[in-house]
């Protein structure tokens, strides 16, 4: 996988140990409105739905993250204020979950790289590794 990604293999065990893998089921909540948005969400599987709910009592779908894709609520996560909205699985997901801290880490280190700072970034090698 070091080969497929341009980084050492330390580096990549590295990033992959700062992930906490997530299984969730159909309609499982992984963020409700008015909890804080602590992670970063890579969908490894699965489709999930963001959406509110209006002062009616419908459902608002905000949009959808289907499989290879990334969510979170940004405005809960950077401010680390109560979010607004709702994230949940519209299908059994595994999801990739990285800290605000430990994102952070992640995003030093590809800083670091000549082959980051040129847009490859290779999620997939490193994703697969940590679900597999």
């Amino acid at each position: 996988m070091a080969s497929q990604s341009g980084l050492p293999g330390e580096t990549i065990r590295h990033i992959s140990g700062l992930a906490t893998v997530r299984r969730l089921h159909k309609n499982e909540a992984l963020l409700t409105a008015g909890e804080i948005c602590r992670h970063k969400v890579f969908i490894a599987s699965g489709l999930l739905r963001t959406y509110h709910i209006k002062p009616d009592g419908n459902e608002h779908i905000l949009h959808f993250s289907p499989q290879h894709t990334w969510t979170l609520d940004v405005e809960s996560y950077d401010k680390q204020a109560p979010s607004l909205v709702n994230i949940e699985a519209v299908e059994r997901s595994e999801v990739l979950l990285w800290a605000k801290p430990d994102f952070d880490k992640w995003r030093e280190i590809s800083r670091n790289s000549k082959r980051f700072r040129n847009g490859s970034f290779p999620v997939r090698s490193i994703t697969t590794a940590i679900v597999s």
